[in-house]
């Protein structure tokens, strides 16, 4: 048996668990992204307004709570910054966020709540920065998209967090 990972702890936390051996842990440098349909924008859509987006599986672990609470914050402080979120939640996975709590956030305006796109080419365009403030990452595909498009990215650094 062959397991492939995309990051380096996923790999050593198998192993170091005696889940799988050394030899059968294969690391790969990402899936990638098809840079004819991610690329950057010459002509980007105006906003009066900097638009920040995150596009994820709508989980804790993705940070959506942190994401939501720093829309609250921005808004209590009457900053103009716009917080999209683009997404489905994932009711197979435990770590899943509540959609009352997704549609709540929308409606008090902490985000706006686009769900499930598959437009995101455009959702970048529409954009000045991606976030993802996730707990735990390899190199997420989301980044790497918004990074062809051209777009500056906010994220954590998930290394340090679990050396810490």
């Amino acid at each position: 048996m062959k397991i492939v990972f995309e990051n380096s702890d996923d790999k050593q936390m198998f192993i170091d668990a005696r889940i799988i051996n050394e030899r059968q842990a294969f690391l790969v440098n990402g899936a990638g992204v098809n840079i004819s349909y991610f690329h950057p924008f010459v002509e980007k859509t105006s906003n009066l307004d900097l638009t920040v987006v995150l596009v994820a599986r709508l989980l804790k672990d993705k940070g959506i709570r942190e994401y939501i609470e720093a829309g609250k914050i921005i808004k209590e402080h009457g900053v103009e910054i716009t917080l999209k979120l683009v997404g489905s939640i994932d009711n197979d996975n435990s770590s899943t966020m509540q959609e009352d709590d997704i549609v709540e956030a929308h409606n008090l305006g902490y985000i706006q709540y686009l769900g499930h796109r598959s437009d995101i080419a455009n959702i970048y365009r529409q954009s000045q920065i991606a976030c993802l403030p996730s707990y735990r990452e390899g190199l997420p595909k989301s980044l790497i998209e918004a990074m062809a498009c051209g777009l500056p990215i906010i994220t954590t650094d998930v290394y340090m967090v679990a050396v810490k």
